[in-house]
């Protein structure tokens, strides 16, 4: 009996150490996004890139929450129109109304983006006017296809 305790509390001993080094890695590997992260992505390369004051910040930042809870009541819709579909239709032609409902949503995608970077460049200064496409482009392409390269086939 008293070897059998010895086995469970050995083995209980390697898991816990086992989960600490787990966690441990993934707690620096991904640092958590909480508290003090509010620069990252398309603030943070706004802050860089444009060299936003704190007023600019905070208007980016209202601009930003508006359009992104525009964003995702339109991506919303988008998926609701996916399963619209009958699941046998999926690789099949879509019909007409079908097909202007897709141009709807992503003409309103279009139209609000558009109107997001037109707030953004009205509150720039002239001499910061100069890094606007830069950022567009970090914005629409995103943090790893920012410079619009062509990925290799290999």
């Amino acid at each position: 009996m008293n070897s059998n305790w010895k086995a469970v509390v050995i083995g209980l001993s390697l898991v816990l150490i086992l989960n600490t080094v787990l966690l441990g890695w993934l707690w620096f590997k991904f640092p958590c996004r909480g508290v003090g992260t509010e620069h990252r992505g398309p603030l943070r390369m706004a802050v860089e890139l444009l060299d936003l004051d704190e007023h600019q910040q905070a208007q980016f930042r209202t601009s930003a929450r508006k359009h992104h809870h525009r964003m995702v009541k339109i991506n919303e819709a988008r998926v609701a129109l996916f399963f619209e579909q009958d699941s046998d239709s999926l690789v099949q032609q879509l019909s007409p109304e079908m097909e202007q409902r897709i141009l709807q949503l992503e003409h309103e995608r279009w139209m609000v983006t558009q109107e997001h970077f037109s707030e953004v460049k009205q509150m720039l200064r002239p001499d910061q006017r100069s890094d606007f496409d830069a950022f567009c482009r970090f914005v629409l392409l995103g943090p790893g296809r920012r410079h619009g390269a062509i990925p290799s086939e290999e």
